[in-house]
């Protein structure tokens, strides 16, 4: 009596932990699925946060040229300097965001991926142009 109590105890562990493990397989593919979509998102926001910003810098070019040849007034450019920044300020919060959702899915995952999970980017005229 005494062994098979013992097999049935050692068995009932083995379903158990096995049952854990089923748990925990689920939960990660929960999870990596979730991180998954996450930077997904967090890369159409960026690119489309970038993309505001490179059009608010031609506003703000726009509106400097037009102020040189006299056809704006300087008050305009608090507009398009205000718009510049916070698009500014709103691309660089998506770029935040998106490197902290590809940390948690390289995190979730044991893989290197964050070159294969960047916002479209083109080159940036620099500031001085």
């Amino acid at each position: 009596v005494g062994d098979w109590s013992r097999r049935r105890q050692a068995e009932a562990r083995v379903r158990q932990a096995e049952a854990e493990e089923e748990r925990t397989r689920l939960t990660l593919t929960r999870q990596l699925q979730e991180a998954t979509i996450e930077v997904e998102e967090n890369q159409a926001i960026a690119t489309a946060r970038r993309r505001g910003r490179r059009a608010s810098r031609g506003w703000l070019v726009s509106v400097m040229q037009g102020i040189d040849i006299g056809v704006l007034e300087p008050p305009e450019l608090v507009d398009a300097l205000r718009a510049y920044f916070e698009q500014s300020f709103l691309y660089f919060e998506a770029i935040s965001n998106l490197n902290q959702s590809i940390s948690r899915l390289e995190l979730l995952s044991g893989l290197d991926i964050g070159e294969e999970w960047t916002a479209e980017t083109e080159e940036e005229p620099a500031d001085d142009e």
